[in-house]
């Protein structure tokens, strides 16, 4: 999957997760405006149901969270 967002601090550490147990699908840097692009993958053993994903900064904790269902 690809997500973008933007409101970062330019340049600044970003990271992809999905959650009910947190893990980190993928991570990267905002660009010179704060807006960051991120890939990642679900992982093959994420049970079926509801998690959340999340992009988040973990320096200044600006992020965003949506919930999510697999199936």
């Amino acid at each position: 999957m690809t997500v973008g967002f933007g409101g970062f601090t330019p340049f600044e550490f970003v990271q992809l997760i999905v959650a009910s147990t947190a893990q980190v699908i993928g991570s990267g840097h905002a660009g010179a405006r704060g807006v960051v692009t991120l890939r990642g993958s679900l992982p093959v053993a994420l049970a079926s149901g509801n998690h959340t994903l999340a992009v988040c900064a973990p320096s200044s904790g600006v992020g965003f969270t949506q919930p999510i269902t697999v199936s």
